[in-house]
């Protein structure tokens, strides 16, 4: 019930406004919902795949270092030796020594 029920003023504008917005909530979380399942099976899809989309300015030893870190097979994945042995880390380190 809302509190303009209770109050007993333009009950059936108010209620008729109070329907909507819930209507517009339900559509709208209905919404999200069914755009995040999407998302999430595209994600599982882009995982699975092991494609990876990096941005610009992203350095080629970062995404090198990326893409062994999220190789498909786990045979051929970075450890954590790997990583700390990559090129892109002895970069960052250079940058801040």
């Amino acid at each position: 019930m809302t509190p303009e029920i209770l109050k007993k003023k333009n009950i059936l504008v108010l209620l008729l406004m109070f329907g909507v917005q819930e209507l517009y909530y339900i559509i709208y979380y209905v919404e999200n919902y069914l755009l995040k399942l999407k998302m999430k099976k595209n994600l599982m899809q882009i995982i699975s795949n092991g494609y990876i989309d990096f941005l610009n300015f992203i350095s080629n030893n970062a995404k090198d270092l990326i893409k062994k870190m999220l190789c498909v097979n786990p045979l051929y994945r970075f450890s954590s030796n790997d990583i700390l042995k990559h090129q892109w880390l002895f970069n960052v380190l250079d940058l801040f020594s």
